[in-house]
């Protein structure tokens, strides 16, 4: 097979506009004064006033045929062990970032109703989260989850790196080629394709992969399994919708084996976007290995700190458009501070934060809900 270039390229114009967007309507629980005075709130409701829009990927919906190379996937995978569920008082470490999310909101003027946080401590296991149970669009974020379950096939010997996967036609994002170099009828490698995924969040690259493991459904269908997660409806049939705590399940699944498994997908994450997103703001470029993602007014990333003393994960997901971008570099610049005080400054951040206007025009089918406006997990 002929050698090819595999400079990553930024798709951010058009991040995830073969997954198009899921919209669902969510009623609105409390007044943004619980949100910022920390209140804890009960799941996420869906309103029944309006009906959920599926959102199927155009692949599926044109009758993809299979490639002939279809992953045949054995009755059942691997699974992490369930994580414990403790419930217990707030550490200090979760008092202190909930006070500077507080913070934060307050200082923006932010509706926390658009947005979700989830922190995770490797080290000490504490964590933190706001909104996490509440679904927004993932945009590219679920490429991670693609790409995780796909290292752990490698790992049980069910998937090659090596192994070749046909790009068909109708995998294509409205004729977008792997890279821009491989082109229909062209066999990808399945390294080429999650390294594209992940670095430069290729959309072909994540259509053949999850067509090869049966469509997208039966993906997320997988991932549940995997990360040991309870099957719920709205993020295996409302489309691409996922929450923070899949997330971060998701991310502890790839700590849990940084060294081995995924190693290669983490030194992929520092290569994405290390001036964007999470690495927006100039002390935090090249800090975090991230998988982001952008949609209509989806806004997210996922990450990692894997500092020897204080590793950590962190997700955000927002509603606020193009402006969110800010939202998550400066969250992100917070929770590092928190964890690095003697690199940055929390108060810093803080101080230098300004008032959020520009929030998109939301229809009656965006409307956002608070719940668990400000919780814990051990």
């Amino acid at each position: 097979m002929n050698q090819h270039s595999l400079a990553p390229h930024s798709n951010f114009s058009r991040n995830d506009s073969a997954i198009k967007r899921g919209k669902i309507g969510r009623k609105l629980s409390v007044l943004l004064a619980l949100a910022l005075a920390g209140g804890t709130f009960s799941s996420c409701q869906k309103s029944s006033e309006h009906k959920a829009r599926p959102l199927v990927p155009p692949t599926e919906k044109r009758k993809l045929t299979m490639a002939k190379n279809e992953l045949k996937l054995p009755q059942t995978i691997s699974t992490l062990p369930a994580p414990a569920v403790v419930i217990s008082p707030q550490t200090a470490d979760q008092e202190e970032i909930s006070r500077l999310i507080r913070q934060y909101l307050e200082k923006k003027q932010l509706d926390g109703r658009h947005l979700a946080v989830d922190v995770l401590n490797f080290r000490t296991q504490s964590r933190y989260t706001f909104n996490s149970s509440c679904y927004f669009t993932a945009a590219s974020t679920y490429k991670l989850c693609l790409a995780t379950l796909y290292y752990d096939l490698v790992a049980q010997s069910k998937v090659a790196l090596s192994d070749t996967y046909l790009l068909d036609a109708s995998m294509t994002d409205e004729g977008e080629a792997v890279a821009g170099t491989y082109k229909t009828g062209d066999s990808i490698p399945v390294r080429e394709l999650l390294k594209h995924m992940v670095i430069s969040s290729d959309n072909t690259a994540a259509h053949v992969l999850f067509q090869h493991l049966g469509g997208f459904d039966k993906f997320k269908t997988l991932t549940c399994s995997f990360l040991n997660i309870q099957p719920d409806q709205a993020y295996l049939q409302e489309g691409n919708l996922i929450n923070a705590q899949i997330l971060t399940a998701c991310a502890r699944a790839i700590y849990s084996a940084a060294q081995t498994t995924y190693k290669q997908l983490l030194e992929d994450m520092t290569q994405a976007q290390t001036s964007r997103y999470f690495n927006l703001l100039p002390p935090m470029q090249h800090i975090m290995a991230q998988k982001y993602g952008s949609f209509e007014n989806a806004m997210n990333s996922v990450g990692f700190s894997l500092d020897a003393n204080n590793p950590f994960s962190l997700v955000v997901l927002t509603d606020l458009g193009p402006a969110g971008e800010q939202v998550l570099a400066e969250i992100a610049a917070l929770i590092y501070a928190h964890y690095h005080p003697d690199k940055l400054q929390a108060e810093q951040i803080l101080a230098q934060a300004e008032v959020f206007r520009n929030y998109p025009v939301y229809t009656a089918e965006d409307q956002p809900a608070v719940v668990n406006a400000d919780g814990a997990d051990n």
